[in-house]
């Protein structure tokens, strides 16, 4: 017969077995683990604590907001409502302005690529028609996935007046009613007021069959630049160069600006000293042929800044895994110590706060600092929504956020950044006569 029993005294509760057959003597057997010691268990160094993170709040635009929450772009173009994401075609009346000295469709183009590359991941097609316009040419008209320009005044010189204007604007309603399955983009209608309330006609409510009124198109947003001089300073600010000195239009400023940009970008992406330390980016979004090279000149540039600063080529590392995460740079701080840099291009991010947000959020939970660069105009443009997250983040101490200043060619802090914009926008506000007068003419811009 066999029984299991607890046995009491110095090992209560342990099992013991006792077999006991006729016969023979009682024997009791332990269990083979209960009899082995118990190896000490190895210690190994803990992970720095995570840092605590922010709550994060939604930015909110009202008339009391302080400078810091103002948009460039609302007060040049005045209004934004261009800047979304979305998976419509976003059409656009540009009214020219009165004096050619602030021409500004180049500079839009310019502003509406990098949104297209915030919003989307397909490739960008550009098409800009100054001349006579072909039925060819209307037959392949498309918004998704385009910037399409359309010069009406200049079509309308090289056609046959107000007439060709009633013709193109028949035409172009059929095209627009195709639009709703052609994705993201702007199809813009860059004309001058002589001809807006024809283009506008386009979008004028119908009746249908049993009399209930539609709109059977989305409706435009209509932008107007701001003619004042101190537009010209906030321009070149926008791609973080102070200087446009020279520059006969808004037109030639954003060319000469974005010049100077990509020159900085050029030469970091071509620096030999760099090139011993940066790797090419791992991460198959950063690696596309429409992100990867800026995504490698910024990062050479982070390493340029670094190495000036006076770290060691040993201390930097670029494409390195800390914490089970790929990041793009990591500086070594003593033996446990360091700082994440992460590149952000914010191209296919659809909402950048909430890109920057979840790479924060991931970053500082390894314990250790991080810096977060940012392409200037991208950041200039996003700066309604990005200028709150960073003073949420930036109280903590752990957060850096840093950009290009295309003069100098090496990064500087966005908080700096955002203030010379604030200067150049706070002129420009001064001289229309305050904040009530930047809110009268962001309302008559949009109901030309």
């Amino acid at each position: 017969m066999e029984e299991v029993k607890e046995v009491g005294g110095k090992g209560v509760g342990e099992k013991v077995f006792t077999i006991n057959n006729v016969g023979a003597p009682r024997v009791q057997v332990k269990p083979l683990e209960s009899r082995l010691p118990v190896p000490p268990q190895p210690r190994f160094p803990e992970p720095p604590a995570p840092l605590p993170l922010p709550k994060v709040r939604a930015p909110q635009l009202s008339a009391e907001a302080p400078l810091a929450e103002l948009d460039p772009l609302t007060l040049m173009l005045g209004n934004a409502l261009f800047r979304r994401s979305s998976g419509n075609p976003v059409f656009m009346i540009a009214v020219k302005p009165n004096n050619r000295r602030y021409e500004y469709i180049e500079f839009l183009k310019r502003i509406l690529r990098e949104i297209y590359m915030v919003s989307a991941r397909s490739p960008l097609n550009v098409q800009h028609v100054a001349k006579r316009l072909t039925e060819y040419q209307l037959a392949l008209l498309r918004s998704g996935s385009s910037i399409y320009v359309l010069d009406i005044d200049s079509i309308a010189d090289s056609e046959a007046g107000a007439a060709s204007i009633g013709k193109l604007a028949s035409f172009l309603e059929d095209r627009l009613r195709e639009a709703f399955g052609q994705g993201f983009g702007f199809l813009v209608f860059y004309t001058s007021r002589e001809y807006v309330s024809r283009i506008k006609s386009i979008w004028q409510a119908e009746v249908s069959g049993r009399g209930a009124l539609y709109a059977s198109l989305p409706q435009p947003v209509i932008v107007s630049i701001s003619e004042d001089d101190a537009a010209f300073q906030l321009v070149g600010l926008l791609y973080g160069t102070s200087t446009v000195d020279g520059a006969t239009s808004i037109d030639t400023a954003a060319i000469a600006a974005e010049a100077r940009l990509s020159e900085c970008l050029e030469a970091a992406a071509n620096d030999s000293v760099a090139a011993r330390y940066v790797r090419h980016a791992v991460d198959d979004e950063e690696a596309r042929a429409e992100e990867a090279f800026l995504h490698y000149a910024l990062k050479s540039l982070v390493v340029e800044y670094l190495l000036e600063a006076g770290y060691r080529g040993s201390s930097i590392d670029t494409e390195v895994v800390v914490a089970n995460t790929t990041v793009d740079v990591f500086i070594r701080r003593g033996w446990a110590g360091g700082v994440i840099v992460e590149v952000e291009t914010l191209h296919g991010s659809l909402n950048p706060a909430a890109r920057l947000n979840s790479v924060l959020k991931s970053r500082l939970s390894t314990g250790y600092e991080t810096w977060i660069v940012l392409h200037p105009l991208t950041a200039s443009i996003y700066k309604p929504v990005i200028a709150p997250l960073m003073r949420d983040y930036g109280s903590y101490g752990s957060v850096r956020f840093m950009t290009l200043d295309s003069d100098t060619c090496t990064l500087m802090d966005l908080e700096k950044h955002y203030e010379r914009i604030e200067k150049a926008a706070e002129r420009l506000i001064g001289e229309r006569g305050g904040f009530h007068v930047f809110q009268t003419f962001h309302t008559s811009a949009g109901g030309l």
